[in-house]
């Protein structure tokens, strides 16, 4: 990358941090500050906790956090990340603001491209790390108000640290790889709002409900719908799942059962990344990214119309 390019795009992600910076404070703030408000003066009470042995329920107390305060982060980040991109066409045409980008030497491929891959990859990186981290310091907190302190040094943190990690860098790796599958309806939804503005998303709608209203009456099926479920499916099984394997537990000792199935997650984790990638040797996502470059082709043609009308 040339030393131009580089200043570009740090200039377009420096944009993009002064511009949302407190939003993204926020989607991480609320959500961690209520859960360690709650787990810290709430009642909590558990279902049969009495006859769980005391070192399992630690474990359990102490390994959900992580996972769920992840899955939670990336969640908020991903919908706000979709929200924004829909609209980031016309971003800089409401208040005329493509004027000063059309001074700099930032071409429409970077202005588009550069804030799509922040708020639909690095920001939902950035919120699965700090809901990894936030939720090991709640598990820690909860071990310590249900089963009490001493029950901290029961838990196994050598084993559950780096099997939570290595579940954060799975989703981390299959993250871009899950982007890349829906950048279809992504750019779709960002192109329809480009020509339309609002009325896009509502003709986008009609327009697949009237196609599948088609469908199913001439042909039995809606091949658009059900196009776009494949999609999101496989953007799923790209963050984990893809390759249908899962944890076993040998009879026994619960408790060392999920120490000896934590200890295997490092080579499930890269068998299952590996069944990832070899999803993309697939004809609709190979057809997705053809029509991903599509729309990003006509994105680019309509910023270039728009900026020399508004120029």
């Amino acid at each position: 990358m040339s030393q131009t390019m580089t200043r570009t795009v740090a200039t377009l992600v420096q944009r993009e941090w002064l511009q949302h910076r407190f939003a993204w404070a926020l989607m991480a703030i609320v959500p961690l500050g209520l859960a360690f408000l709650f787990v810290s003066v709430g009642r909590i009470e558990f279902d049969g906790a009495d006859a769980t042995p005391p070192g399992q329920l630690a474990l359990m107390l102490a390994a959900v956090p992580a996972a769920a305060g992840m899955a939670l982060l990336l969640a908020i980040a991903a919908i706000a990340g979709l929200f924004t991109v829909a609209v980031l066409a016309r971003r800089d045409h409401g208040d005329r603001s493509v004027q000063f980008w059309l001074s700099l030497p930032v071409p429409h491929s970077a202005a588009l491209g550069v804030p799509l891959v922040v708020h639909m990859v690095v920001v939902p990186a950035a919120a699965m790390l700090v809901g990894w981290l936030g939720g090991q310091a709640l598990g820690a907190l909860l071990v310590g108000r249900i089963a009490g302190l001493a029950a901290l040094a029961e838990v196994p943190w050598t084993v559950l640290l780096p099997a939570t990690a290595t579940m954060t860098l799975r989703f981390l790796a299959g993250l871009p790889l899950a982007v890349l599958w829906v950048l279809p309806l992504v750019l779709l939804l960002t192109l329809m709002y480009a020509w339309f503005r609002r009325w896009g998303w509502v003709i986008l709608v009609a327009g697949i409900g009237l196609q599948g209203l088609l469908d199913e009456l001439s042909f039995g099926q809606r091949w658009l719908l059900s196009t776009a479920g494949d999609l999101l499916r496989h953007a799923g099984l790209a963050l984990a799942g893809a390759s249908k394997a899962g944890l076993s537990f040998q009879d026994g000792d619960e408790a060392a059962a999920v120490v000896q199935a934590m200890q295997a997650l490092p080579a499930m984790a890269l068998r299952d990344f590996g069944a990832a990638l070899a999803d993309l040797a697939s004809p609709l996502f190979v057809g997705g990214l053809l029509f991903s470059a599509g729309c990003f082709a006509l994105l680019l043609r309509w910023r270039q119309r728009e900026a020399g009308a508004s120029s």
